[in-house]
Formats: C-alpha cells, sequence, structure tokens
C-alpha cells in the first residue's frame, strides 16, 4: 500500500509541472430540474456538460449532482425525450457552484410542422459514406467507430452549391472502439462547402456526452495509449501545454505567421488613378508607355505578403489573462501561429508553412484567426470553434480523435528517473537553444610588428558544429598587452564563413597579444562562447647591447632556447571542436 501511495503522490507531482494548477481543483455542481407546465419536478432526466464524461439523471425530486468539475468554461446540457433541449453557459471557479431551479418545456407539436415526403434522398446510401467520413473522420481510428442510430440522420449533398449538410432527430449514438468510448452526439449543424478537388471547408458543432466503455484489463490499458496518442499534438494539448509554460518541454515549438501589407503595392485608388489617366492619353510617348506598363505590375501585385518568422514564441507572447476566472485570451498581434509538434524536438524546416499543406503533415498546424482573438478555458478547450481555423494536422482532426474536456493524460515519463528527466531536458534544451562558437584560423602562429594579421572565421551553432545562419555579423577585437582594445572591425558573415585581417602599425610593442571573436546573440549569455587567443607578436626596433654584455665571451655549450607556437588551420579547429 505504501508503494502504491508514494507513486499516486509521484504521479500527481510530476502531472501538476506539466498541467496548470487548475485541473487538479475540483468542485461540484448541483441543481434541480423542474416541468414548466405544472412546476413540478422531472425525474431522469439527462444532465450532463457538454463534451466531457461528467453527467447525471435527475432523482424523483428532480436534482442532479455533477461531481470532480475542472475550473473552466462549459456547456450545461439538460435533455429528455417530449421536451425541448435545455442548454446553458456555465463558468466554474474554485468554489463549489448551486444552480438556480431549471425549468424544462414541452415541446409543441402542431399538424403544421409535419411534413410527409413523396420520396427518399436515392443517394441517401453514398451521402451517409460522405457524411461519415468527414464526421468520423478517415483515419486507423475511425475504421473502429460505429453510427448505431443512422436512420436518426437526415443527410443531404446539394449540387447547384456544392454544399452538404447533415441534421440528427435526437442523439446520434457512436462506439468509438478505438478510444474506449460510447458517444452521444446531437449534431445542432453540420455544413461542408466543396471549393475545388483539393479544397473544402468542413465544419460541424453539437451536444456530445461521452461515458467510458467497460472492457478487459488488456482493452482498458489498449484504450489508455490510444486515448494518450490522440491527445498528443491536439489543441487541447497544446493550449494546455501553453498556459503552463510547457511548451518546449511538451514538444512544440510556435511561430508567428505574419500578414501584413505589401510595401511595393500602392493603393488601389492610387493605380486605377494611375492607369486610368495613362490609358485616357490620345497618344503614349515611350516613357508613357512603360509608366503604363509599370503601373499594371503593381495592379498584379498581391496586396498582402505573408511571412514565417523564425524565432519560436513564449506564453507570454500568445496568452492574456481575462476578467473572468480560467478564461484566457488567445491570439498573435492579429496574425496567424504556426505550430510544429516533435517529441524528439527534431522541426521541420522554420521558414515557411508549406508543409502544413501535405497530405502527409501530422505534426505541423497554421491557426488562423478568425477575429482578433480566441478564448479559451484552463482545460485547453475554445469557447467558439468558429474563432479558429486550422490548416493542416488538426484540421484533418475528426469525431474519432476527441476527447473529452475533462480528460487527463498520462505522461510517458512517470517512470522515469530525476536523473533520466534531467538530461532528457537539458538535451531539449540545447536542441532549441543552439550555442554559436565562433572560430578563427591564422596564416600565421605569430607576428612581428609592420606585418597584417590574416584570418578565416567560422561560427557553428549546435552540437554538430554545423556553419550557422543565426547571425549575420562578427565582431573581431585585437586586445593589446594592456587588456584594451586596439582595433576593432565587424565582419559579415556569409552563412557562417568571412575574412578579415589587421594590419599591425610598425610602432607597436611587442607583447602577447589576444583577438577576441564573438557575435551579439554571444553577448547575450556569457562569455565562454567567445573565441579567445593568445597572438605573439615581435617587435622590429633594433635592440641596444650594453657594451659590458657585448665584451663577455661567448659561453660554450648553450643549448638553444626552441619554442612551439601550434598553428592554426584544420587541426586546431576540430581539437577545439572535440573539446566542447
Amino acid at each position: 500500500m505504501n508503494r502504491i501511495n508514494n507513486l499516486m503522490k509521484k504521479t500527481l507531482s510530476l502531472l501538476g509541472m506539466l498541467l496548470p494548477l487548475a485541473c487538479f481543483a475540483q468542485v461540484v455542481i448541483t441543481g434541480r430540474v423542474l416541468n414548466q407546465a405544472d412546476t413540478k419536478p422531472l425525474a431522469n432526466v439527462s444532465v450532463f456538460l457538454n463534451n466531457t464524461t461528467i453527467g447525471d439523471k435527475t432523482t424523483s425530486g428532480g436534482t442532479f449532482t455533477l461531481h470532480n468539475v475542472k475550473p473552466g468554461k462549459y456547456e450545461l446540457v439538460i435533455s429528455i425525450i417530449g421536451y425541448d433541449t435545455y442548454q446553458q453557459p456555465v463558468i466554474v471557479g474554485y468554489n463549489n457552484l448551486e444552480l438556480p431551479d431549471i425549468t424544462l418545456f414541452p415541446k409543441a407539436i402542431g399538424l403544421s410542422e409535419v411534413t410527409i415526403k413523396s420520396h427518399q434522398n436515392p443517394h441517401r446510401a453514398a451521402d451517409l459514406e460522405m457524411f461519415k467520413r468527414e464526421f468520423l473522420g478517415t483515419s486507423v481510428r475511425a475504421r473502429e467507430c460505429t453510427i448505431l442510430n443512422p436512420q436518426a440522420l437526415t443527410v443531404e449533398y446539394n449540387d447547384t452549391t456544392s454544399t452538404f449538410t447533415a441534421s440528427s432527430d435526437g442523439f446520434l449514438e457512436i462506439e468509438n472502439a478505438a478510444l474506449g468510448y460510447n458517444i452521444k452526439y446531437r449534431i445542432a449543424k453540420f455544413f461542408m462547402r466543396i471549393n475545388s478537388v483539393n479544397q473544402k471547408n468542413v465544419f460541424f458543432q453539437g451536444s456530445v456526452f461521452f461515458s467510458e466503455m467497460k472492457g478487459t484489463p488488456a482493452q482498458q490499458n489498449n484504450w489508455e495509449i490510444n486515448r494518450q496518442e490522440a491527445y498528443d499534438n491536439s489543441p487541447m494539448h497544446f493550449l494546455r501545454a501553453a498556459l503552463a509554460d510547457k511548451l518546449d518541454r511538451e514538444g512544440f515549438r510556435v511561430q508567428q505567421y505574419a500578414i501584413y501589407a505589401n510595401p511595393e503595392r500602392p493603393a488601389d485608388s492610387l493605380i486605377n488613378t494611375k492607369i486610368a489617366y495613362y490609358k485616357g492619353l490620345k497618344s503614349l510617348s515611350g516613357d508613357e508607355k512603360d509608366s503604363l506598363s509599370l503601373w499594371n505590375k503593381r495592379l498584379k501585385l498581391p496586396p498582402t505578403l505573408e511571412k514565417l518568422m523564425p524565432w519560436p514564441l513564449s506564453k507570454q507572447d500568445m496568452i492574456e489573462t481575462t476578467s473572468r476566472p480560467g478564461v484566457y485570451l488567445l491570439n498573435c498581434d492579429n496574425d496567424g501561429l504556426y505550430v510544429d509538434f516533435s517529441k524528439t524536438h527534431k522541426y521541420r524546416t522554420s521558414d515557411n508553412i508549406n508543409y502544413a499543406y501535405n497530405d502527409f503533415n501530422i505534426e505541423n498546424t497554421l491557426i488562423k484567426f478568425n477575429g482578433s482573438n480566441a478564448l479559451f478555458d484552463g482545460n485547453g478547450i475554445i469557447s467558439d470553434l468558429g474563432s479558429v481555423s486550422f490548416v493542416g494536422a488538426w484540421g484533418k482532426n475528426r469525431l474519432a480523435e476527441f476527447l473529452p474536456y475533462d480528460y487527463a493524460p498520462l505522461q510517458n515519463n512517470l517512470q522515469a528517473n530525476d536523473d533520466e528527466r534531467m538530461v532528457a531536458g537539458l538535451e531539449k534544451y540545447l536542441a532549441d537553444h543552439p550555442v554559436e562558437k565562433a572560430y578563427l584560423q591564422f596564416d600565421k602562429p605569430h607576428y612581428a610588428a609592420g606585418d597584417t594579421i590574416y584570418f578565416k572565421a567560422y561560427l557553428t551553432a549546435g552540437e554538430q558544429h554545423k556553419l550557422s545562419g543565426l547571425s549575420g555579423i562578427l565582431h573581431v577585437d585585437l586586445i593589446n598587452t594592456k587588456n584594451k582594445i586596439d582595433q576593432s572591425i565587424k565582419l559579415q558573415l556569409d552563412s557562417g564563413l568571412a575574412h578579415g585581417d589587421f594590419a599591425l602599425p610598425d610602432s607597436l610593442p611587442a607583447g602577447n597579444y589576444r583577438i577576441r571573436a564573438y557575435t551579439q546573440l554571444m553577448r547575450n549569455s556569457d562569455e565562454t562562447a567567445f573565441f579567445d587567443k593568445i597572438i605573439p607578436i615581435g617587435s622590429t626596433k633594433p635592440i641596444k647591447i650594453p657594451e659590458n654584455l657585448a665584451k663577455k665571451p661567448a659561453q660554450q655549450g648553450l643549448k638553444p632556447d626552441l619554442q612551439f607556437f601550434p598553428e592554426g588551420g584544420p587541426g586546431g579547429w576540430h581539437q577545439i571542436q572535440s573539446r566542447l
């Protein structure tokens, strides 16, 4: 028992490092449901929080209790046959919540609402398969999803508008054998527009309740593994990691997808005015023809440009708090967010978004904001799905990959010891924060006053010491024997390489000088990454020998004083690398 308790404590401790503290605060919601017709309590009414496993049935007294609710914003759904479905937003804080009495209205059924169709949809079988592909998905998990009551569905495809719609009479009952959930889904809206052979827009929303399937221990274990895989690189995973300021640790890299006005394209009004002016001339000179051609070219320029910023974003760059507890704002200065996921931190290229549109892409997602921002709660759930659009990996997810909002992930590193976690964390940090190093290769080991010091500069980054393109300027200083800078130059780097020289004046005093090289990025940390080498410099001035020393006879048997100065070049460079 003690071993189990210790393991549970360790598990909770580790989860606390990965998830917001709000995920562990749990409250109780209570209330009562009444019949509007006679104000009497209604029994056996389904009450649940939308998109969760949290639900209850009302007692004979009409009361219900929802347990283990984490802080956040939810939608309360109350449903029973014969009554209108009741839906109410609920913001849960850190205290138990008692709701005022809720009244359900009996459904009004009139003859005017009954429509008798002369014939059934002849294409229903094909339309039903299209619905399953877009609603359940086409993944491996989708193959294990079954709609148990397809008769509750109404599906229709409009050839004229190339749109597909669907609705449900009551709740669809779905069995997800891959994740181990029985799902009840009431479709509020399902809409698909086919724009072209390769492009379509799909949107659906509704009320959904998850209940866990019962299975053997082996099935339960398999479901937990599949749920963790579905959770990895999901919007819920990303938002929880961002809120906990654990993006790096959880395998996410986020970049700003900037959209800005094209500086080379003037306003449409000016372009149209210029074109109209030149076209209105009776005859055009050569210069005027060139001007008209120029303005026509400017008209064809795109009004806006798009650029992926190379630096990673942090929690502070994307998330703002609101006045409501447990509710947050996600935005990026009216730009998009490009999210890359890799457990090993081996990300795709960071200078374009083309891979997001690749059919085989399962890592990258482009988040486009349909407004200025998107609201989400502490559980990592976006309040209004219409506020954002997903292009890429998340855009392919369908119901087969959906998890309830109250899902708590298993972490693969729960059994890792402290040393393994420390090493893994260090490796991830180094992978995300490559360290630049500068190396100079000199043409000679030592110099004399009046010489010119020629050198080649190399700038590398990361453990593999590949040539770096992070910095464009290399600063190189010649420091004298008094530790003061005699000369300083800035070299333009080309793919991590540069050439430079120092011209030494004839009057330069002899001594051991230093040459130091660094980039601005190195200055943001300590000077351990700086290149720093001692260069002996001799003097060309004649040395006056005292007469008393000149008259002394040469001593016999003295050995010559030989010194070895290590040569620069690739050999020394590789030695330096091997010591890093």
